[in-house]
């Protein structure tokens, strides 16, 4: 994320390779910043000719052969999800380079919310349906039977 001068920020990240969520790997990452200006939530995306990317409302997925990378933007509710092309311009109050290469971007409808959370799957094929009860970091998900929340801190992976 890029926040800017005076920005406090707290990541959690969390893993689960039990495949309880019908796929092998379950990734969440919540993000919580708070001063600093216009926040941008930063996901770095391989492209090339035999990765696809596709960008439906809240979600984004990356293809390549029969597997598929999906992410879910659960906060901000509101999100707006677009890719960026190469080179990446530099963010100089937050400290990041330009750099060549192609990103994600999550923001918010006004620029300024500063809570992330993101749900992740890999798996061959269709990845699980994920579920959201609530709204923002306090939202509950479900990802296929597996669920995991946000509880201020922490990423906790199920019940």
């Amino acid at each position: 994320p890029a926040a800017g001068e005076g920005a406090k920020g707290l990541r959690s990240f969390a893993a689960d390779y039990s495949g309880k969520s019908g796929a092998p790997g379950l990734f969440a990452v919540a993000d919580k910043i708070t001063g600093g200006h216009r926040k941008v939530w930063v996901f770095q995306a391989p492209r090339n000719k035999d990765t696809q990317l596709e960008i439906d409302g809240n979600t984004f997925t990356l293809t390549r052969a029969d597997a598929t990378f999906k992410a879910t933007v659960i906060s901000p509710p509101d999100a707006k999800v677009e890719a960026v092309k190469g080179p990446l311009p530099a963010i100089p109050a937050s400290g990041i380079l330009a750099a060549p290469g192609s990103a994600i971007h999550v923001t918010s409808a006004d620029g300024n919310a500063g809570e992330f959370l993101v749900v992740f799957t890999l798996q061959r094929g269709n990845a699980p349906a994920v579920t959201i009860d609530g709204a923002g970091l306090n939202a509950k998900v479900g990802v296929g039977p597996q669920t995991l929340h946000f509880d201020g801190q922490n990423l906790v992976i199920g019940p």
